[in-house]
């Protein structure tokens, strides 16, 4: 005979995450011996739903028993949630930097678009000059104030390489704060955990 269990989103569930699917797996994974048979979420509320009543090691390996807050391994589950929901912010936020704003090559102080179009029209050019071809004597590279720069062949592969430096220390950055997330241990950690004054700082 199927036996459900009932938890709610805002209090049980701190990171009120709704991957049902990876609960679902963790619980089959787990020491648990009966059968789960789904979860369901309507709202607020998580119905988990057996195959039977679990006993009562079960019941502690689910939820570790408590009032209040939720703890065996739903607090697992809850605690996973936090971390990939900061970890996406990490990602979105180094998208952002490298994508939206505006890359201030410092050899000659000027803004650029680094948008996935120009990224890809530098590696286009980059790509002309390293097979052995010469850019034309007039050739200009329009900057993020709709200004056509001048550029050589040779400034422009050292432009091409900064921004590509620059590209992948922010990739760096952002692991080094992804790894940093997960290895804290409490929601209220990953909560607290400011990516964008954390070091180590991002570049410009």
């Amino acid at each position: 005979m199927s036996y459900s269990y009932s938890y709610s989103i805002s209090t049980d569930f701190v990171g009120s995450c709704s991957d049902t699917r990876k609960l679902q797996a963790d619980i089959t994974a787990s020491s648990i011996a009966t059968a789960v048979e789904g979860i369901n979420t309507s709202g607020d509320s998580v119905v988990i739903q057996f195959a039977a009543e679990l006993s009562a090691a079960e019941k502690t390996t689910l939820d570790n028993d408590t009032l209040g807050l939720a703890g065996g391994l739903l607090a697992t589950y809850d605690l996973g949630c936090a971390k990939a929901g900061k970890i996406k912010a990490i990602n979105d936020y180094r998208n952002y930097k490298l994508y939206v704003l505006k890359y201030n090559w410092p050899a000659d102080s000027n803004d650029y678009d680094m948008d996935s179009t120009r990224q890809f029209k530098i590696s286009a050019t980059l790509g002309y000059i390293n097979a052995g071809n010469t850019l034309p004597g007039d050739f200009k590279w329009r900057d993020a104030d709709n200004v056509d720069r001048a550029f050589t062949d040779q400034q422009f592969k050292d432009f091409g390489k900064d921004a590509w430096d620059r590209a992948e220390t922010m990739h760096d950055v952002a692991k080094q704060h992804k790894d940093a997330v997960d290895a804290l241990t409490t929601i209220a950690a990953i909560d607290a955990y400011d990516y964008t004054t954390e070091t180590p700082t991002w570049p410009a």
